[in-house]
């Protein structure tokens, strides 16, 4: 699943000899080989170079890790490599200048969760050797890489083969014969829904004509990326080759399928070097204009995580791409082409931009009169109903859904932590590991700051918070060029590029800091720069050096000044003069009919040169052990920790915008989200409580009513229904229908119904007649039952009875349903309980009783089922209104 969703080839071979060595495994990757040793230990690991390992669980008890008939785990893969490297040097000779066999990498693979420090190994073994576990396995063996290996697909096959390794099968699968291309069935035998079911018809009927835009959206675990396939499968049914486009490179591990390739929307959109210059504000920027001839007429672009592309103006100091806004410039390519598409993507997480710039949302798309197909998935599949991450996604959007932000969840469990001042736990970073097993993610930049400072000086040992250093992590804002001895001669084509948005671990930076000062016309004073050098390690990629801008790292927000970003830009071209002096001499005058081909040449050159020096594409990095949520959507980590004190846009929680932000953050966990500082939002978080001006104290008569929805409409199979004798007053049908349903699974059932003015009494007899109960009920003009009097039965039945016809009050609005639910809530807790209650406009009218004491309550809640107020106008006793009182007074 991973090599397919990082487009990778991989190869595990397993449990084989060489040299007379057996090896439990060996992982071989176009730039890595790694030989494997599992292990089936979990707990704390102690190390030794020369002797025993020992393992520590839990309970303290400690077992030996033995190493098979050797010492220890890295005795036995030392022997073990050195017979793979003599293996491979006689064997694959041809091979020996592009592969430096002694970099090998050995790995053990702990079976249970581990903790071990990796800064333990020494410093002769560290670039070679690595111990993990299983939660870590995939993303360490994607990160180690060597530059001094480069097998090809063609080597590969080979060491296999002269291995005598066989192709594994696993038990129980038949044999296979290939009879053609196109015929893999890559459908689920999981059931789709009665949703899903409907959509992909929608989408076959949309694909019989095939114009405007066909968009399935929907909350996590509603089913976009299960119905992906189908997707797939039905366009291509229909005739249409799918165009899978992504918003980066970085992003591809969502959606993949056999059948189409994923492309970066800019990589396919626009072309790879500037097709044009401009000179803006003194800054000549190169211009990457919309590619001819994009689509064939049978292709359909199917646009994933559509929810992470921005219309807002992309700006780049050295070049623009297009017009500058991604989604009018690929609706100006569909318009051309006429081409129906398929967008996918999440309308319920933070937009990139505003949401009437979104594919999300139907404001741009109108603007281009086109047609929009598709339905929203408002289920979400739950196939672990422990799963408290899904409850809690849940949650969320119902709020966003409903517009009523007056509610945080609270629900814990599987894969959810939510912290409060008993439970509270201090996040760690992981800094060791290339690909971080956890992140902390904060609202604002200041917050970043503030901990990413903490991490270097305490975690770290750094003396400064701010300046760059061993193990820090750190997230790349733009593309900037790989650093080697060559880079300021190499054309840009030949370059290699840090790519915006990765993220690296600081394995060393050179002490020497490179000051430069630029005099910028109509500035009083110079502008300084100050760069350095530093090394990494990049995932997929290796160890490499790249040069950065300090200023840009310790500035307190990840902002260039109009005046540093010209700086770069006459830096670069002043240290790139010798390099350009002498060919830009050697262009024709002006006048020379040759002069404007000869300058387009000369700007591409000048351009080339300006990139790989690396000065006007410095890096821009910041601290990435914490992050924004901006800069972390999209992707995803194990475990993920939220500071969710505020959200990026405010203090205040009661608002979509909050809402939508910690959503968002939740969907970038993997395995486990742990929430900290969450606000204790509830309705009742700005009510004020007080006494009415009127306020009667002294005792009054508590009647139980009995709760039903009066305004209730019968059923189809209800409308026939016999009723009991003595039943005519239709509107009192819905209390009739109420109690049947009520009663529908007991022995009991309804013998007699009498009626008279504003009472009815009902007899309930037992399904074998020996029993019977009668109960009186009176109402009043809105058919509300305002008390319950049982007449007859013995006490033992009267139980069952009003268990069985009693249910909770349910209001009519939803909103003050909240409030309701909210003051139910706390007051449970200091012994009080709903006796009685009438609902209006925005208002509750609530008697509440806890033995003897008794209040009478006016609650008032706006359309968001926030409660404003909760004002006392009767109560039994000042006893009853301080305990009243002092139950609500923690409003919060």
């Amino acid at each position: 699943m991973h090599c397919l969703s990082t487009n990778q080839d991989w190869h595990l071979l397993a449990n084989f000899y060489v040299g007379g060595r057996e090896l439990d495994a060996l992982l071989i990757k176009p730039n890595a080989l790694i030989i494997i040793d599992f292990k089936a230990f979990s707990g704390t690991l102690t190390f030794s170079e020369s002797g025993p390992w020992m393992m520590t669980d839990e309970s303290g008890r400690s077992v030996e890790v033995k190493g098979g008939a050797s010492v220890n785990p890295l005795r036995q893969l030392t022997i073990n490599k050195h017979a793979l490297i003599d293996f491979l040097s006689r064997n694959m000779a041809d091979l020996n200048t592009t592969c430096n066999w002694r970099h090998t990498a050995a790995l053990v693979a702990f079976q249970g969760a581990v903790v071990f420090d990796a800064l333990h190994l020494p410093g002769g073994i560290k670039p070679w050797f690595y111990i993990t576990d299983e939660r870590r396995l995939i993303r360490d063996l994607d990160a180690i890489v060597s530059k001094e290996i480069s097998l090809p697909p063609a080597g590969i096959e080979r060491m296999i083969k002269q291995l005598g390794i066989e192709l594994y099968v696993p038990a129980g699968v038949p044999d296979v014969r290939l009879l053609g291309e196109g015929l893999e069935d890559t459908s689920t035998k999981v059931a789709l829904t009665h949703q899903q079911s409907a959509l992909l018809q929608q989408l076959r009927q949309w694909l019989q004509s095939a114009t405007g835009l066909f968009r399935l959206a929907g909350m996590a675990s509603t089913g976009k990326r299960f119905l992906f396939p189908h997707v797939v499968e039905e366009i291509g049914a229909a005739g249409y080759e799918v165009l899978l486009l992504i918003p980066s490179v970085r992003l591809s591990g969502t959606y993949h399928h056999s059948q189409a390739q994923s492309t970066s929307i800019y990589t396919w959109l626009y072309s790879r070097e500037p097709d044009d210059f401009e000179v803006i504000n003194d800054r000549k920027i190169g211009i990457h204009k919309i590619k001819e001839g994009l689509l064939s007429p049978r292709q359909i672009p199917v646009l994933v995580d559509a929810h992470l592309l921005s219309d807002e103006e992309f700006k780049v100091t050295d070049r623009r791409y297009g017009s500058g806004h991604l989604i009018q410039d690929f609706l100006s390519v569909i318009e051309s082409y006429k081409a129906p598409f398929v967008v996918i993507g999440d309308p319920y997480q933070t937009p990139r931009g505003s949401k009437q710039r979104s594919l999300m949302t139907d404001s741009l798309l109108e603007h281009w009169q086109l047609s929009v197909v598709g339905d929203l998935l408002s289920e979400q599949v739950v196939p672990d109903p422990q799963d408290a991450l899904s409850q809690f996604q849940s949650h969320l959007v119902s709020r966003l859904i409903n517009t009523r932000f007056n509610s945080l969840p609270r629900v814990v469990g599987k894969r959810l932590q939510i912290q409060d001042e008993s439970n509270k736990n201090n996040w760690e970073p992981d800094v060791s590991n290339v690909c971080a097993e956890s992140i902390l993610l904060c609202a604002t930049h200041e917050q970043n700051r503030k901990i990413n400072a903490a991490v270097k000086t305490r975690i770290l040992g750094h003396t400064s918070p701010l300046r760059l250093g061993i193990r820090d992590r750190v997230d790349f804002y733009n593309r900037t060029p790989i650093i080697t001895a060559d880079s300021e001669t190499w054309a840009s084509s030949e370059l290699r590029w840090i790519s915006a948005g990765e993220i690296a671990l600081i394995d060393g930076v050179d002490e020497g800091i490179e000051t430069h000062s630029v005099q910028l016309r109509g500035r009083s004073k110079p502008t300084y720069l100050r760069f350095q050098l530093a090394h990494c390690r990049l995932p997929g990629v290796g160890e490499i050096t790249f040069r950065y801008l300090i200023d840009f790292y310790e500035a307190e927000r990840p902002e260039l000044t109009t005046d540093q970003v010209l700086a770069l830009q006459v830096l670069a071209r002043q240290l790139a003069k010798p390099l350009l002096t002498e060919r830009k001499e050697r262009l024709p005058d002006k006048k020379d009919p040759a002069y404007a081909e000869a300058r387009a040449s000369y700007d591409r050159y000048e351009y080339q040169i300006l990139q790989a020096q690396g000065y006007a594409t410095a890096a821009l990095i910041r601290p990435a052990h914490v992050m924004t949520l901006h800069r972390a959507q999209g992707r995803h980590w194990p475990c993920v920790w939220v500071n969710a004190s505020r959200s990026s846009s405010g203090g205040k929680p009661n608002n979509a915008d909050y809402f939508r932000w910690l959503y968002t953050a939740s969907t970038i966990a993997e395995e486990q989200l742990v929430v900290r500082q969450m606000p204790a939002l509830t309705p009742l978080i700005y009510a004020t409580l007080s006494r009415a001006h009127d306020l009667r104290v002294g005792p009054f008569a508590v009647n139980a009513g009995l709760f039903y929805d009066s305004a209730r409409q019968p059923k189809e199979q209800e409308a026939s229904i016999v009723p009991p004798p003595g039943f005519s007053d239709t509107e009192l049908l819905p209390l009739l229908l109420a109690l049947n349903e009520r009663l529908e699974k007991s022995a009991w059932r309804i013998g007699e119904w009498n009626e008279n003015t504003f009472q009815v009494v009902i007899k309930f007899i037992e399904r074998d007649q020996q029993a019977d109960v009668a109960v009186r009920l009176h109402y009043d003009k809105k058919k509300t039952i305002t008390t319950k009097v049982f007449i007859s039965g013995n006490p033992e039945d009267q139980a069952s009875i009003d268990k069985l016809v009693s249910e909770p009050f349910h209001a009519q609005s939803s909103a003050l349903q909240d409030a309701l639910d909210a003051v139910l809530e706390k007051l449970a807790f200091h012994g009080f309980s709903l006796a009685h209650v009438t609902e209006s406009d925005y208002l509750l009218h609530m008697v509440l009783v806890a033995g003897e004491d008794a209040v009478d309550v006016h609650i008032n809640a706006d359309k968001r089922g926030m409660v404003s107020s909760i004002r006392i106008s009767r109560a039994t006793s000042e006893r009853a209104i301080t305990r009243f009182t002092n139950a609500m007074e923690a409003l919060a």
